[in-house]
């Protein structure tokens, strides 16, 4: 916060209080009682408008965007603290603080490999269908494309109450497969987040309790490197902070069975994270259990418990550079990792077997001097467990995947506030059962404009 609006309110408050005794002084040698009555209503317009300039002190504090950094100084917050992005629009109707935000961003891609991923996907690097020797689309080299369905825009509304802040935020882009791009290159409106909040309590659809979102690394590409947790959906979390930057968050989310066949969704995924904050960084520890339950063709069902488990966090190094990681892994984890391809576990029989699935990666971050430049290294990996898969009919070794790797690394540019120039270049490797791999490699030119 500015100084001069840190002190303001104390300022007025001195000022009117002063303005006030002066005029109770008069009153009191007029008539006592009237001059009390008149004192103590005076005192409190001053304690009405030093919170309404508090308030407004506070509101010009969050309107400033903060300085890009993927490793946040923020404890897991029961209301996602979205910063508003540069230019942003701020409104108060009723004592209700609205804003309107999002960011425009054109990507101009060229694969110089084999393909990475089918044509509604194309634009994220999407390891998990790189194209394999002998393949149909392996000799199709060489694509170059532009896209702006990345585009998101969001509208947010805040306000106090006796229950703590009251929050709502409606956030969507335009990544879809629809339409196409021939003519009008049209998209619809993706729902991407829409949640209320209440003091500790968040209810709706955001990033699952399970993803630490403050180490996520500072790429271009949508997809982001392999080896992460990715997944947004419908939620009742609650967070208490704790003395010392502590905080534990509780949620039931939303649960899918992914692959397994004749699935049904028996109760909710229960979800906890616990995450410590300093000026060195943070870390935190968050695990899942899921119900899987099908039928086993029999009139009989089949319940299973899969786990996972996710450490994360940052380390702050020197003059902004910062070193961020994360290290995921569960038997049944599923479609939380994001290039798992929902496959958990298979039903063999009238058992459940999981498949188990690991993920890491590692970004560093680095800061070019004092200049507008900045560049993040990542490197990514995924691994797969297949014996339970191979219990199963459908079974293909050929197009199982085994192992996925990629590599980030960029430049960006910020040549003034709010607009983002990056080139970014990605490699990505998928290894199936069979023993075949493919190779593939992108350049991404990207515009990012935010308001």
């Amino acid at each position: 916060m500015h100084p001069k609006i840190r002190t303001l309110p104390a300022l007025m408050a001195a000022a009117l209080a002063a303005g006030g005794l002066a005029h109770s002084g008069a009153a009191f040698a007029a008539e006592s009682a009237a001059g009390a009555n008149e004192l103590e209503s005076l005192r409190a317009e001053v304690r009405a408008l030093k919170e309404r300039l508090d308030s407004l002190a506070s509101n010009a504090a969050a309107a400033a965007p903060a300085a890009h950094n993927t490793a946040a100084q923020a404890p897991v917050a029961a209301a996602p603290q979205n910063a508003p992005t540069a230019g942003a629009l701020h409104s108060n109707v009723g004592g209700m603080d609205i804003t309107l935000g999002g960011y425009v961003q054109l990507n101009a891609i060229r694969d110089t490999g084999p393909n990475v991923a089918a044509a509604g996907d194309r634009d994220f690097f999407f390891v998990p269908d790189i194209s394999l020797p002998g393949s149909a689309t392996y000799g199709q080299k060489g694509k170059t494309f532009l896209s702006a369905r990345t585009s998101r825009l969001f509208v947010s509304a805040s306000k106090p109450s006796d229950y703590g802040p009251i929050k709502a935020h409606i956030e969507g882009d335009f990544f879809t497969s629809d339409g196409g791009e021939s003519q009008a290159n049209s998209a619809h409106f993706r729902l991407r987040h829409a949640y209320g909040a209440v003091g500790n309590w968040m209810f709706g659809q955001y990033w699952s309790t399970f993803i630490d979102t403050s180490s996520m690394p500072d790429v271009m590409d949508f997809g982001g490197p392999t080896g992460q947790v990715f997944v947004r959906q419908p939620q009742v979390r609650y967070t208490k902070q704790f003395d010392h930057g502590q905080s534990l968050a509780l949620a039931l989310e939303n649960s899918n069975n992914d692959s397994v066949a004749n699935a049904h969704t028996s109760l909710p995924d229960f979800v906890a994270r616990y995450q410590l904050t300093g000026a060195w960084g943070h870390v935190s520890l968050a695990g899942v259990l899921r119900r899987i339950s099908s039928d086993d063709g029999f009139g009989g069902k089949v319940n299973r418990t899969a786990t996972g488990l996710s450490l994360a966090g940052s380390f702050n190094l020197w003059k902004g550079d910062s070193l961020a990681y994360q290290i995921n892994g569960g038997r049944g984890i599923g479609r939380y990792m994001s290039d798992a391809g929902g496959e958990t576990a298979v039903l063999a029989g009238s058992h459940i077997l999981f498949q188990p699935a690991y993920g890491a990666y590692v970004s560093y971050q680095h800061q070019w001097w004092d200049s507008p430049l900045r560049s993040a290294l990542v490197l990514g990996r995924t691994w797969f467990d297949n014996n339970a898969l191979r219990q199963d009919a459908n079974y293909a070794a050929a197009a199982t995947n085994r192992r996925l790797s990629t590599i980030h690394a960029n430049l960006i540019w910020t040549p003034v506030k709010g607009t983002d120039v990056g080139l970014e270049y990605i490699y990505g490797k998928r290894e199936v059962d069979s023993g075949r791999s493919g190779v593939a490699h992108r350049v991404l030119l990207g515009v990012i404009t935010s308001f």
